[in-house]
């Protein structure tokens, strides 16, 4: 189970810099570099979101398991 707790972590440390780039790229005067940066800090937001959710399921689909082999 910490494996899947440190892919909810990683994920979502991944997710909030991706955010950060986007807001740092808001920052920026418009120009292609801007439009660059944004598309990575979406890039990075995206994939840490999906890593964050596979996470998220592992662990409902873990908690199903280990209650079902109770009964």
């Amino acid at each position: 189970m910490s494996g899947v707790f440190r892919q909810f972590r990683n994920g979502a440390m991944v997710f909030f810099g991706g955010l950060a780039v986007v807001y740092l790229a808001s920052q920026m005067p418009a120009s292609w570099q801007q439009e660059i940066v944004l598309l990575g800090g979406l890039a990075l937001a995206g994939i840490g979101f999906v890593v964050a959710m596979l996470a998220q399921v592992r662990l409902v689909i873990g908690r199903i398991v280990q209650f079902m082999q109770k009964k």
